[in-house]
């Protein structure tokens, strides 16, 4: 619609006119001082001019006011989006829908405005210029902005103010970790202390052991037979003992049970007319020698 509106033709009288009314409503004090002089004859000559260059200034000064506040708008929907994204919490969410409903009710009166013709454009120009009916619109879209803003900074220091208590969280933990560290270090170096004076008392002690057992080893190999009949007759002596057969019982089974072991073993026929024989119901007779 703007693109249209500013594609309209233009002649060159409008232009020079809008130039020479800003430049006329500039001086307008002086004329102003000059129209009391005669009021009577000048002031509703000087009051229509001034009429028809102020209409014309601010329509210069609407389409142009328009302009800057899209090209605001247009700054804005990034950084609004941007914020949304990363701080998507319920005011924030309101407070961008809040901007969004005035950015629309902007956007559908600068519609409309774009779509009057130039009479209308004329008379609204003095009727309801920029700083009465428009500049309220864009001062509520700035405030809602800033707003959205300040949550933003808002929800950054809270972000901010938990990493710096993970951080912290993390730096006791690193120092926990680093104090066991220093004393499980320390443990280690004296249990390598102790190991190593362990290490040399027991060389020391083996030493003697092995030079004792050969001082020893000698005297156990010529009392070795008083030595074997104390330690029987010791447990000759003890209370179950004396359930165990004499020497002569043990040799004479113990004989019995070689022999048994080796006398000759029945063969496979042998063992199945055995078998016959017992089993049989008849009267038989079965003679065994040896």
């Amino acid at each position: 619609m703007k693109c249209r509106y500013e594609r309209q033709p233009t002649c060159k009288a409008r232009k020079w006119l809008e130039v020479f009314s800003g430049k006329v409503v500039y001086y307008g004090t002086v004329m102003d001082v000059l129209v009391q002089q005669y009021p009577q004859y000048v002031s509703l000559a000087w009051g229509a001019m001034k009429f028809l260059f102020m209409s014309v200034i601010n329509h210069d000064e609407m389409t142009k006011e328009i302009a800057k506040a899209y090209s605001m708008i247009a700054d804005l929907l990034p950084r609004t989006d941007f914020t949304l994204i990363h701080y998507p919490t319920t005011a924030m969410k309101e407070a961008i829908a809040q901007l969004y409903a005035h950015i629309i009710l902007f956007t559908s009166r600068a519609i409309r405005w774009y779509k009057k013709g130039k009479i209308s454009h004329a008379v609204g120009a003095v009727a309801r210029p920029w700083a009465l009916n428009w500049k309220d619109s864009v001062d509520a879209i700035t405030e809602h902005s800033r707003r959205v803003e300040s949550l933003a900074k808002v929800a950054a220091q809270a972000e901010l103010r938990d990493t710096r208590l993970e951080v912290k969280v993390l730096r006791s933990e690193v120092q926990s970790l680093s104090a066991a560290s220093t004393t499980a270090h320390a443990s280690m170096m004296r249990l390598l202390e102790d190991l190593s004076l362990n290490g040399k008392q027991v060389y020391e002690l083996t030493y003697k052991t092995e030079g004792l057992v050969q001082e020893i080893k000698p005297i156990l190999q010529t009392q070795k037979k008083e030595i074997t009949n104390i330690c029987l007759s010791t447990l000759a002596a003890l209370p179950w003992a004396e359930d165990i057969p004499s020497p002569k019982l043990t040799l004479a089974f113990c004989s019995s049970m070689r022999r048994r072991r080796r006398a000759p073993a029945l063969k496979l026929p042998e063992l199945a007319t055995l078998n016959s024989w017992a089993i049989s119901k008849q009267s038989t007779l079965l003679f065994v020698t040896s």
